[in-house]
């Protein structure tokens, strides 16, 4: 399968207003190869390399102060009522139990945007 970047797809077909990242632990390795903000963007943690995760938020929290949320498993339910720093969704998945497994953190540049998307979850 060819690879390319999410640099090089945006070059092609535009800014997405979303982009969801999975790629099985290489989650900072993908957003280290791009160069321009995403309005709003989710990965895949798992509980057994926290530490990618945390390298993700702080890479994104370096070009912008996102806001985030997460979802646990396969709940499609945010986890938290309002958005997060990063430091507080990084505090969350420290938090969580090794069964937890894993989940997805959702970024967004515009905090108003998750709230909405927490509203229509619930």
């Amino acid at each position: 399968m060819p690879l390319t970047t999410l640099d090089a797809l945006i070059e092609r077909h535009g800014l997405p207003r979303f982009v969801k990242i999975d790629v099985e632990g290489f989650e900072d390795e993908v957003l280290a190869g791009l160069t321009r903000l995403l309005p709003a963007l989710s990965f895949e943690f798992t509980t057994i390399q926290r530490e990618v995760a945390y390298a993700a938020i702080e890479r994104l929290v370096r070009g912008a102060p996102y806001a985030f949320n997460a979802v646990l498993g396969e709940s499609q339910e945010f986890a938290h009522a309002e958005p997060l720093d990063s430091q507080g969704i990084s505090r969350w998945i420290e938090s969580l139990p090794p069964e937890a497994n894993s989940g997805d953190i959702y970024a967004c540049i515009d905090p108003v945007l998750l709230k909405l998307a927490v509203a229509k979850s619930a």
